[in-house]
């Protein structure tokens, strides 16, 4: 018998793989093809994952950009209002001075005119004693109490 009259059973008998004769396994192909899609896959996801993370980077770099420029105005902002309330309270601490002199001097110009009233009240008391009136007030040695009138009732004349 030759080679090509071989009954296909026989043929099967010879290659216990199931090869069809190339010597190479239908399963190691399939295999060797699953491995090489799932390396595929695998790189394939790497590479997703390293262009996110370069794009987020880039992203995190501009915010971050922004963020240094806002805060040199932001200090600026700062330095100028810092300048400005310095001024105001130098001003204010002036006036505040100003204030406590008005004051001061406002309480001494009421108690010259308290005095000047108690003096002016002494003189007419005194007057009034000079001249003999009945009604006349009596003089106190303290200039903060009020005088005392007597009656010619309670004087007993």
């Amino acid at each position: 018998m030759t080679n090509e009259a071989q009954d296909p059973v026989e043929e099967f008998a010879q290659d216990p793989v199931g090869n069809g004769g190339s010597g190479t396994p239908h399963w190691l192909i399939a295999v060797v093809v699953i491995l090489a899609l799932g390396v595929g896959y695998t790189v394939y996801g790497q590479y997703q994952a390293s262009a996110n993370v370069a794009a987020q980077r880039e992203m995190a770099r501009t915010m971050m950009a922004r963020l240094e420029a806002r805060a040199a105005t932001l200090e600026d902002n700062y330095a100028s209002l810092k300048g400005l309330s310095d001024e105001t309270v130098k001003k204010l601490g002036l006036t505040r001075a100003q204030l406590s002199r008005a004051r001061a001097t406002a309480k001494q110009i009421k108690k010259e005119q308290q005095q000047a009233a108690d003096d002016a009240a002494r003189a007419r008391a005194l007057a009034d004693l000079d001249s003999g009136s009945e009604n006349a007030p009596a003089i106190s040695e303290d200039a903060t109490e009020e005088p005392i009138v007597l009656d010619a009732a309670e004087s007993g004349t």
